[in-house]
């Protein structure tokens, strides 16, 4: 008699705690005798934080950053006073709620932003810091970080290089300086959205570069440009992953900066650090069905997103997984390879709609779907 909720945001639509919320609407309307448990999720990208620090009692601290167009704005440090943890979400810094509305070229955009944050963090002294990465509208694999926090990139006439993908070309050498000696005793983990490799057969950095608005034509030369940025790299900090390495694809190829600085990079999925402080484990116990979802579904959700965590987790612990999805990309049988009881999508094309027609929709499509996976627990008996 119980349904666990454990859906990740619709993006732009609704939050992953708003959608959750409407679908247990519609399961305690039809059936007010299941117990329903919401767990919302995400997957290092954006409302990671949030969930998160909520999940483990840590403090938003405010402070100033510049967004992605160099407008000052605000942006925080999640932060565990008794635990001595920082919490940063790449998303909220490098995102694309930092773009001020305008439409950037990512080969100019960097992670700057996120190397002074991280900086910032030390001030707390802390004992660990986490990274949530993904959600990123840059693509420099770290380079921005890497340059704020101590590796320089020198031209033929000895000149520092801006740590902007354009420049790549122009690097002669690169250099680590020694970074900030807080660091030294500082974990550093990287809590990424994806585990997809920058080079592969199927999903690559190439796959999130489209998905960031990089025209297609534009694409093999950006690879380039990563490619031999990571080369850079590696002649600095040998033992820096290889492109075909898992996760390497993250947040526009992040963890090559970070690891080039921080060799003992703890790198994990965000998804699974987010089931583990929400406790959807032990909320799983004697559940019958589990639901999971988010706004869309294609090839990158099999590489660690939300949905796949959570359905791993459904199975093992004997549980019908169900699934719900604003849309899905075609070409693919998502429900056997996401080994789904059943899924539901709310709209064959979102795009006709405005936002806020599409944000009432989905709310009512929604506790329609709630009601209708009540009605299939009572119909196999699920719910007495």
């Amino acid at each position: 008699m119980r349904v666990v909720l454990a859906l990740d945001k619709f993006k732009g639509t609704l939050t992953a705690l708003q959608a959750c919320t409407f679908i247990a609407e519609g399961i305690r309307a039809r059936s007010p005798k299941i117990e329903v448990i919401l767990r919302p999720m995400a997957d290092g990208g954006e409302g990671s934080a949030e969930l998160l620090s909520a999940s483990l009692g840590m403090e938003p601290l405010r402070f100033s950053a510049a967004d992605l167009n160099g407008k000052v704005t605000d942006a925080h440090i999640h932060w565990h006073n008794s635990r001595r943890i920082a919490l940063l979400e790449s998303s909220e810094l490098v995102g694309v709620s930092r773009t001020s509305g305008k439409i950037l070229n990512v080969a100019k955009t960097n992670t700057v932003g996120l190397g002074r944050a991280l900086l910032k963090c030390l001030e707390l002294r802390p004992q660990e810091i986490w990274v949530g990465i993904g959600g990123t509208m840059t693509a420099d694999a770290g380079w921005g970080i890497a340059h704020i926090l101590g590796l320089r990139a020198f031209d033929q006439k000895g000149n520092i290089l801006d740590p902007v993908l354009t420049n790549v070309e122009k690097i002669h050498r690169v250099e680590l300086k020694d970074t900030n000696p807080l660091f030294r005793k500082v974990k550093i983990t990287a809590l990424c959205d994806v585990n997809a490799p920058a080079r592969g057969a199927d999903v690559s950095l190439a796959t999130f570069l489209a998905h960031k608005g990089v025209p297609l034509s534009q694409v093999p030369q950006i690879e380039k440009w990563i490619f031999t940025l990571w080369a850079h790299f590696r002649s600095v900090q040998p033992n820096l992953a290889q492109l075909e390495d898992p996760y390497t694809g993250a947040g526009g190829g992040m963890v090559l900066g970070l690891q080039t600085l921080f060799p003992e990079l703890k790198i994990d999925l965000g998804a699974k650090a987010v089931a583990r402080a929400n406790a959807l484990g032990p909320s799983l116990q004697d559940a019958q069905v589990v639901v999971c979802g988010e706004g869309g579904l294609d090839k990158t959700s099999l590489y660690g997103k939300a949905c796949s965590v959570v359905s791993e987790m459904g199975h093992d612990h004997s549980a019908q997984v169900i699934g719900v999805f604003g849309r899905v990309a075609t070409g693919q049988d998502y429900d056997r390879l996401l080994n789904l009881h059943r899924s539901f999508v709310l709209f064959d094309d979102p795009k006709e709609m405005s936002l806020s027609e599409l944000t009432r929709h989905s709310r009512a499509k929604l506790h329609e779907i709630g009601s209708q996976i009540a009605q299939e627990m009572e119909k196999i008996g699920i719910a007495g």
